[in-house]
């Protein structure tokens, strides 16, 4: 249970949990966007945004890239390039998407944050969630972790304290997100008012 490594544990559930308030919170830039600003362009941004992070807060959970990389391995269209591949099998398979999607958010969060403090906070989460994704890469390449034992170190050990560092890269990118939106909600949209009826 409190193994940070471990996806079914505590931390994997804050994780997901993090992550899907983030994706609230997009949605919430959303929908003040579509009903104050009027632009056609921040809100198909938010949109792609908040879709984007309630799928990574489902896949979070169920691990969905996973199991479609390991599934797409046993196809035979895709079996040869996957198994070419030196690392998880996920990467090469969602790899591209996500790349393409972190280019366009970047680009759309640094066109639309005005404030320094937001670009600096959007930088520092890309930043974590791309070194995540390196350590990720060598983790799917276990042998790597071999060369350690020369060393006199336990593989397993340091693949273990590996696993952590890049979950907690991960939650730190989340909360740098979670910052910046919130953030960006509070300074665009000052007043908020609910009416429950």
């Amino acid at each position: 249970m409190f193994n940070t490594a471990a996806e079914h544990s505590i931390a994997g559930w804050y994780s997901t949990t993090l992550t899907f308030v983030v994706a609230l919170v997009a949605w919430a830039n959303l929908a003040l966007a579509r009903h104050i600003e009027r632009s056609s362009w921040r809100y198909s941004g938010w949109l792609i945004i908040a879709l984007l992070f309630t799928y990574l807060s489902l896949d979070d959970g169920a691990e969905l890239h996973e199991h479609l990389g390991e599934g797409l391995k046993q196809s035979p269209l895709f079996s040869d390039l996957i198994a070419a591949y030196p690392s998880y099998t996920w990467q090469i398979v969602s790899g591209p998407v996500f790349i393409a999607l972190g280019v366009f958010m970047l680009y759309f969060l640094w066109k639309t944050l005005p404030r320094r403090n937001e670009k600096l906070g959007i930088l520092s989460a890309f930043s974590c969630l791309a070194l995540a994704v390196g350590q990720d890469f060598i983790e799917g390449t276990i042998n790597e972790y071999d060369r350690v034992q020369r060393y006199g170190l336990d593989a397993d050990t340091v693949l273990h304290f590996s696993k952590s560092v890049e979950e907690s890269l991960e939650m730190l990118g989340m909360t740098f997100f979670l910052i910046v939106f919130l953030s960006h909600l509070m300074h665009t949209f000052r007043t908020i008012t609910l009416e429950f009826k």
